[in-house]
C-alpha cells in the first residue's frame, strides 16, 4: 500500500504558529478516526502508522506508532493522561508497516526530541515540535509517510470501503458481490468457450488495484468492473 522508501512531506507538518509560546494556543482539532471499513482494510495490508497524541491545545504530547487500532490508542492514553483535558488524536502519518512506524518513533525521540522534558508517558513538547521531529526522522530513514487525511481521502474515493465490506463479508462466509461477478463471467467465458481466470487469481488482482490506487499509482475507477475487463 505504501512505499518505505523516499520520503514525502506530510500535509500535517503544516501546523499553524499559532501554537508558538508567542500567542495564545489554539484548540487543536481531532483528527478523524478511521471507521470500521478503513479499519478493515489498514489492518488487511499490516500498514503502519505513526501519531501524535496531544493535549487539546497541542501539548503535551505522546508519540507513538502502531497499526489501524488508533481508536484504542488514543483509549489508553486517556486512561492515562497526567492532566484535566481530555487528549485527542492530534496528527498521524501511514507508512510501510508497524515496524517502520516504530522506527521512526524511536528515531524521533531519541534524537530531534531527546532533551524535552518528560511528563510521565508525554514529552513537553508542541505539536509543531513532535511534527518536525517525527518527519525528520522519516527523511533522515528515508521512509515515505503519508498523511492521515490523504490516506482515508483515498479510501473514500477510490472504493475501499466496499473492500473494507467485501472483507468483512468474508470473514462472515457471506462475500457476495465480488463472488456474484465472479460466477457470472466465469460461467459466461465458460459458454463462448473462453478460458477464465481463476478465482484466487481474480482476488489477487483485486487487491493489486487496491494497493495501486491507496499508494497513489492508480486512480481507482470502478474496482470491481476492471478487475475482469482490463
Amino acid at each position: 500500500m505504501i512505499n518505505s522508501r523516499a520520503t514525502q512531506k506530510p500535509a500535517d507538518a503544516e501546523i499553524s504558529h499559532a501554537l508558538t509560546s508567542h500567542e495564545p494556543a489554539l484548540e487543536i482539532a481531532p483528527l478523524e478516526l478511521p471507521d470500521f471499513a478503513a479499519r478493515v482494510y489498514l489492518s488487511k495490508f499490516a500498514v503502519g502508522v505513526v501519531y501524535v497524541i496531544s493535549g487539546p491545545h497541542g501539548s503535551p504530547c505522546l508519540i507513538g506508532a502502531g497499526g489501524a487500532d488508533l481508536a484504542d490508542a488514543l483509549t489508553a492514553a486517556r486512561r492515562r493522561w497526567p492532566h484535566d483535558h481530555a487528549p485527542v488524536l492530534a496528527a498521524a502519518w501511514w507508512c510501510f508497516d508497524r515496524r517502520t512506524a516504530q522506527q521512526v518513533a524511536v528515531l524521533a525521540m531519541a534524537s530531534d526530541l531527546c532533551h524535552a522534558q518528560r511528563e510521565g508517558l508525554c514529552l513537553a513538547v508542541t505539536l509543531v515540535e513532535a511534527t518536525a521531529g517525527i518527519t525528520a526522522a522519516a527523511g533522515r530513514l528515508r521512509f515515505r509517510l503519508t498523511d492521515h487525511a490523504t490516506v482515508l481521502a483515498r479510501i473514500r474515493a477510490t472504493g475501499f470501503a466496499l473492500e473494507g465490506e467485501l472483507t468483512a463479508a468474508q470473514e462472515a462466509g457471506q462475500l457476495k458481490t465480488f463472488n456474484q461477478e465472479y460466477a457470472k463471467r466465469r460461467r459466461a467465458a465458460q459458454a463462448a468457450g473462453k478460458r477464465f481466470p481463476h478465482y484466487s487469481i481474480a482476488r489477487a488482482r483485486l487487491r493489486a488495484l487496491l494497493a495501486a490506487a491507496a499508494d497513489g499509482r492508480d486512480d481507482g475507477g470502478d474496482i470491481l468492473k476492471r478487475v475482469f475487463d482490463d
